[in-house]
């Protein structure tokens, strides 16, 4: 059977939210579901996603053994067969959205990759939520050079790094043999992305708001020894890009700012305890400042104390660290 569209969504230990993200899927497409596959790739689980994702009969299930998310939309990919893909994450949830229009748009405009709005949630202490809606005031149409022209413009609000507010044509993603690169543990949407730009000829801006993201707790995201390596190649591929697409600047610029921050935050969740040895923090800091990992950063944190510390440790390194920035993008 030929489907229009193709969901994907790797799953680990997802027990508490995957019913929520196929039931959300299943209400937009009601009636719709003979066009549209849902394949949830079982990451190894523990609990009971498995069970769970069973007792949906319109779910293709595949299992893997642990191999991480990049791995798990891999394959995905490859036994996907609608004409277009969109990743979803186990434990985000679908907008109400007119299912049947959706689907006519992405049958009659042929066009290479949606970009839409979206819900981002923010999962805050004492289970508050604070919610930032992300919505495209009108729908534009595209092609390669008018994207080009205003990437910068587009991707001021959309993310660009993500791949849940897209949707993606398949025949592109093997024609060019995009895929997720394994060894990265960070940045391995940002570079399927810009693997999948410089191959993209138009672009459809939806204005509607179609899945709701949760982002993780601050407190829930754990260190990653392999940080500095995965920027490393992010900025590698959006240097690419750049320079295959023939980009303003300024785009690269912001990603190095964003970069660099997360190198930062990264450094962080080394240390859980808040009552951690400040000295110990500033000397892991230095530490990638020498080796040049951090060119620059911002931090906020309500220790004001701290706070001023910090802005004086490191003020000393802003004017030549945003110069040599500066440099390095020209």
């Amino acid at each position: 059977m030929a489907y229009t569209l193709s969901i994907i969504i790797p799953a680990y230990n997802a027990e508490k939210t995957i019913s929520a993200c196929l039931d959300s899927i299943i209400n937009c497409f009601r009636g719709l579901l003979k066009k549209i596959e849902i394949i949830v790739i079982n990451d190894g689980s523990t609990d009971n996603t498995l069970k769970i994702v069973e007792s949906y009969n319109i779910v293709r299930v595949f299992n893997t053994s642990n191999c991480g998310v990049s791995a798990a939309r891999n394959l995905g990919i490859n036994v996907a067969t609608g004409s277009y893909i969109w990743f979803v994450d186990a434990d985000d949830t679908l907008c109400d959205f007119n299912g049947k229009e959706f689907l006519n748009k992405l049958k009659n405009d042929n066009t290479d990759l949606y970009l839409f709005g979206f819900i981002k949630t923010y999962n805050l202490k004492n289970n508050n939520k604070k919610s930032i809606i992300v919505k495209n005031k009108v729908e534009n149409k595209y092609n390669k050079a008018e994207f080009t022209n205003d990437f910068t413009s587009i991707f001021s609000e959309n993310e660009f790094n993500v791949p849940w507010n897209k949707i993606y044509k398949k025949s592109i993603i093997n024609r060019y043999n995009i895929s997720f690169i394994n060894k990265m543990q960070s940045g391995e949407d940002a570079a399927f992305n810009c693997d999948y730009f410089v191959n993209c000829n138009s672009l459809t801006v939806y204005p509607y708001t179609l899945v709701k993201y949760n982002i993780r707790a601050l407190r829930d995201r754990k260190y990653n020894n392999n940080y500095y390596n995965d920027c490393q190649i992010m900025l590698s591929k959006m240097s690419m890009m750049t320079s295959r697409l023939g980009l303003s600047k300024s785009f690269l610029s912001n990603k190095y700012v964003e970069i660099n921050k997360g190198i930062v935050d990264n450094l962080f969740l080394k240390y859980p305890n808040k009552n951690c040895n400040t000295h110990i923090l500033f000397n892991d800091v230095d530490k990638e400042i020498i080796k040049g990992k951090v060119n620059f950063f911002q931090l906020s944190r309500k220790n004001k104390i701290k706070q001023i510390v910090f802005t004086t440790k490191f003020n000393i390194y802003l004017r030549f660290l945003l110069l040599k920035i500066s440099r390095s993008i020209k």
